[in-house]
């Protein structure tokens, strides 16, 4: 497959730009039909549609044994979700905030630590995306997380 990046206008004069892509043995002479994805929750600065599909369409986030599926309705439930909000009755408790330097959602973790109390520390890992933290766990900090884990949740003496 093959991605090429395109710049079109609508018919309502609004540029569009996105990445095209293409299956490398299909004829380029004819027309095709085509799919057009739009960017979950606003994401669009890193084509978050491409970032998506890698993981929940890939073998990477196929669920074997699912209990549910994903309906359409499901993701109705993110346009009243502010999950700041209630940010300061997480303090005192010590806060972790995880992302990867790649991330189409960078600003929501420095958002996160800039809103919230102390004890918090904010923890940037080096050339990961949002969903490579869900599984490649080459990329997943288990130190880290063992650290914080040991230093916060020791029992009191």
């Amino acid at each position: 497959m093959t991605i090429q990046p395109i710049i079109f206008e609508t018919k309502y004069n609004i540029t569009i730009v996105g990445n095209l892509f293409a299956y490398n043995n299909i004829s380029r002479s004819i027309s095709l039909p085509a799919i057009i994805v739009g960017h979950p929750m606003g994401a669009v600065k890193e084509q978050g549609a491409n970032l998506f599909y890698d993981f929940y369409c890939t073998n990477r986030g196929w669920q074997r044994n699912p209990t549910t599926q994903r309906v359409l309705t499901t993701e109705v439930k993110f346009f009243n979700f502010y999950p700041l909000n209630d940010l300061n009755l997480i303090a005192p408790r010590p806060l972790l905030i995880v992302s990867g330097t790649q991330s189409h959602l960078c600003q929501f973790s420095e958002d996160t630590y800039r809103d919230a109390s102390q004890p918090k520390e904010l923890y940037w890992v080096p050339n990961a995306g949002h969903v490579d933290l869900y599984d490649r766990v080459n990329l997943i900090p288990f130190a880290k997380f063992t650290d914080f884990f040991r230093r916060n949740l020791a029992r009191s003496a």
